[in-house]
């Protein structure tokens, strides 16, 4: 399992919103939907793990398309379509699980995107 650095801040620093830590999240985002392996991640407080299917830019930021399988969820049962803000992210590790590939629904999903760095073909 690959972990990396957590995104919380310390006291009075800014989140970070590129640079070495976004890069090293890019290049495991990338890695996880080309190879098909699940992630966890800990979003709002709470650890999920999750099918990654695209990654990339919004209006409102970067954002991870995933169809979540396990973990909590305030928004509703699981399984279950979710876009994370990575910003909102506080750990992200790539697991050695993997899935079968695109799901059928994913792709009204992906058109809210402005910009895919990464997806699931």
């Amino acid at each position: 399992m690959t972990l990396l650095r957590p995104r919380t801040p310390q006291p009075g620093s800014p989140l970070p919103t590129n640079g070495d830590a976004d890069a090293a999240w890019d290049g495991l985002l990338a890695e996880a939907i080309a190879g098909r392996r699940l992630i966890g991640f800990v979003y709002h407080g709470a650890y999920r793990e999750a099918e990654p299917h695209a990654y990339g830019r919004t209006e409102r930021g970067r954002k991870v398309l995933v169809y979540q399988v396990g973990g909590r969820s305030a928004a509703g049962a699981l399984p279950a379509w979710r876009r994370v803000r990575l910003e909102e992210v506080a750990q992200l590790s790539l697991l050695p699980e993997t899935f079968a590939g695109p799901r059928r629904c994913a792709e009204p999903h992906r058109r809210s995107f402005e910009v895919l760095f990464a997806t699931v073909g």
